[in-house]
């Protein structure tokens, strides 16, 4: 339907509900929020990958002229947006979570010095394309450091707004037919 509304649309996405996978009828989940307007994710894409890859549905004729994706460990779907921006491709998130996401856990998150340089290579190859500005040499200091963060403080890690929004709903297990509405949210702050 954003697709037959929007005839230059050419990546649309979405918010993504993440949950603990358990055999408790009440789960931890977060609500993966993301940026909307075709503006707003081009201009966020400097400071992070603001496309939720498993929500995502795309011309693939567009994907292919930009390139596809480029063999950068971890960070193919990040650098391919990229690619996609430099493009002009029109990128639209739904504010609605259209995804339901299993996870092993909440807390546990790609880190360490390994994945610190990955995401080196990964920030030299597209500065090196002109896929990001130089500016950002600023704020990727502070994403290394978030990597390489000891688990006992990386709490610190949850200030980040987008990384705060974690609450409590219904085992998904328990759901006959899945709507936001039967996964029984309980907060007021988990809004969509």
């Amino acid at each position: 339907k954003a697709f037959e509304r929007n005839p230059n649309l050419d990546i649309f996405g979405s918010q993504i509900i993440e949950f603990i996978d358990s055999k408790n009828q009440f789960v931890r989940c977060n609500l993966k929020k993301v940026p909307y307007s075709n503006f707003a994710i081009k201009k966020s894409l400097d400071l992070r990958n603001s496309i939720n890859h498993p929500t995502v549905v795309f011309k693939k004729k567009k994907i292919l002229e930009i390139g596809g994706y480029e063999n950068i460990s971890f960070f193919e779907d990040y650098h391919l947006w990229l690619k996609a921006r430099k493009k002009n491709c029109k990128f639209l998130n739904s504010s609605v979570p259209l995804v339901l996401m299993k996870r092993e856990s909440l807390t546990k998150r790609r880190q360490g010095f390994v994945y610190a340089k990955y995401e080196l290579n990964f920030y030299l190859i597209s500065l090196g394309q002109g896929l990001i500005k130089l500016i950002t040499i600023f704020i990727f200091p502070l994403r290394v450091f978030s990597r390489i963060l000891p688990s006992r403080i990386s709490f610190l890690y949850y200030l980040i707004p987008w990384r705060n929004n974690y609450t409590t709903c219904l085992n998904p297990k328990y759901l006959e037919e899945f709507s936001l509405e039967s996964l029984k949210i309980i907060s007021k702050k988990f809004k969509y």
